[in-house]
């Protein structure tokens, strides 16, 4: 089986799991990849990266904000557009530095654990078809 065979599969079952509540399919992924990293890029060229850290700050409270609405809401059905948020945050190249490991990415990946079944399967799917590999 291809590793897009089992990705499929495993969004199939995951969604089956996640029950009649949200269709993985309704969650427009509408950020432009190429542009993301494009951007990230650029300001990755930086000498000593000055802005890390408050990257790794605006991610920890991205995340907190995002944790707390999803938990207030109870639903995720209102609050699509999340998906592609969280795709971007998977997109910035530091994110296996120490500060990111230890400091933003803890509660980001508890955020990602209050998407229903079928978005994470759906978010994880996009991020192997991009090549990356995260250990949320």
């Amino acid at each position: 089986m291809s590793a897009k065979a089992a990705v499929a599969a495993s969004t199939a079952s995951a969604a089956a799991a996640a029950g009649p509540s949200l269709d993985a399919a309704a969650v427009d992924i509408s950020v432009d990849i190429a542009s993301v990293r494009r951007a990230f890029a650029l300001l990755f060229t930086i000498p000593d990266l000055p802005f890390q850290s408050a990257l790794v700050t605006a991610v920890q409270y991205l995340s907190r904000t995002l944790d707390s609405d999803l938990r207030a809401t109870n639903c995720f059905s209102g609050r699509l557009d999340y998906v592609n948020i969280f795709i971007i945050v998977m997109e910035i190249p530091a994110l296996d530095s120490l500060e990111f490991l230890e400091s933003a990415m803890p509660q980001f990946c508890k955020t990602v654990g209050l998407l229903p079944v079928s978005i994470q399967a759906q978010v994880l799917s996009n991020a192997l078809v991009l090549g990356h590999s995260y250990t949320c």
